[in-house]
């Protein structure tokens, strides 16, 4: 992981599927944004043109404490890119 120019965290994989073409790819990866990101908070934009999907959300419970008085639940906020 490394941290962009505004000092956010990033992480980046680029996973190869030889066997889909890129009209396929970006129909599953459709698909699965608008399944598992229904709720208002989120945000899907899409650039047909280039065939980039982005997708803003929210990723609950990432990491919980709690101490003998007190309990932390720490959401994170998430953006989604494939291109």
């Amino acid at each position: 992981m490394a941290l962009d120019e505004n000092g956010y965290v990033t992480y980046q994989k680029v996973v190869e599927c030889s066997n889909l073409n890129k009209t396929k790819l970006y129909k599953r990866a459709m698909d699965y944004f608008v399944y598992n990101y229904r709720d208002v908070n989120s945000v899907i934009q899409t650039e047909m043109l280039r065939m980039v999907l982005l997708c803003e959300g929210v990723f609950k419970n990432v990491h919980s404490h709690t101490d003998v008085l007190l309990s932390n639940i720490i959401d994170t906020w998430h953006l989604l890119k494939l291109k």
